[in-house]
């Protein structure tokens, strides 16, 4: 019981301080938009064929950049120190203000869906993995968050780290080599099953491997000495 009132405590404080920052609510849309302003200008029909790059983008930048920068500004207002000398664990923690960031960034996978983004017929339980890419994401932000000293200092970190999220499994369809490492990042899998249309259980179990993974860093990070100092 305890457990949960620590984390609806953390969320009902993290959903005011969300909508009370435009910039974190403009970029949920953002790619959306971009995309809808392509396909106009490109006179595409069916933008199922350009949006897979658009989807992947969301899920990648917006729960990390998000998570990153509140996570960075509460650690610089001392409100993260707070936190941990209060006993709160860093599961609670994680859960608490990451599924605030989860369902407003769920607004922009809904405008792709109402888009038709997913194609006419989408695979539903790639969908559902297209939500862990999102978790996986959002706990990547939470690690760059508890890593930095101050919210100047997550942009120069967290870009670089999107980009190449990113750009590795565009290079990796056209580079053998590449290919060998970016089969085992989650951005590879998502971007397949968004090119193809189609839940592979292979990139399935590749998500779920990246959030243990990443989760497990998180935890290491967050129980550092130097947060508390």
């Amino acid at each position: 019981m305890d457990f949960i009132i620590k984390i609806y405590a953390i969320a009902r404080k993290e959903k005011s301080d969300f909508i009370k920052n435009k910039k974190n609510l403009i970029m949920m849309v953002i790619f959306p938009i971009l995309l809808f302003i392509i396909s106009i200008a490109e006179k595409q029909s069916n933008i199922s064929s350009i949006s897979p790059s658009f989807i992947t983008m969301h899920i990648v930048m917006v729960p990390l950049m998000c998570m990153a920068t509140i996570i960075a500004e509460e650690k610089e207002k001392n409100t993260l120190r707070m936190l941990i000398l209060s006993n709160v664990k860093p599961l609670e923690y994680l859960i608490g203000i990451g599924f605030i960031i989860f369902m407003f960034s769920l607004m922009g996978l809904g405008v792709f869906s109402v888009m038709d983004a997913f194609g006419e017929h989408p695979n539903h339980m790639m969908e559902i993995y297209l939500l862990l890419g999102q978790i996986c994401s959002l706990i990547i932000g939470a690690i760059i968050g508890v890593s930095v000293n101050n919210q100047v200092s997550v942009t120069p970190i967290a870009l670089p780290l999107i980009l190449t999220l990113f750009f590795i499994p565009i290079l990796a369809q056209s580079n053998t080599m590449i290919a060998m490492f970016s089969k085992y990042l989650f951005t590879d899998a998502i971007m397949r099953m968004l090119i193809a249309n189609k839940f592979y259980s292979d990139s399935g179990i590749i998500i779920l491997l990246n959030i243990l993974v990443f989760s497990i860093f998180f935890v290491v990070c967050y129980k550092n000495k130097k947060l508390i100092q």
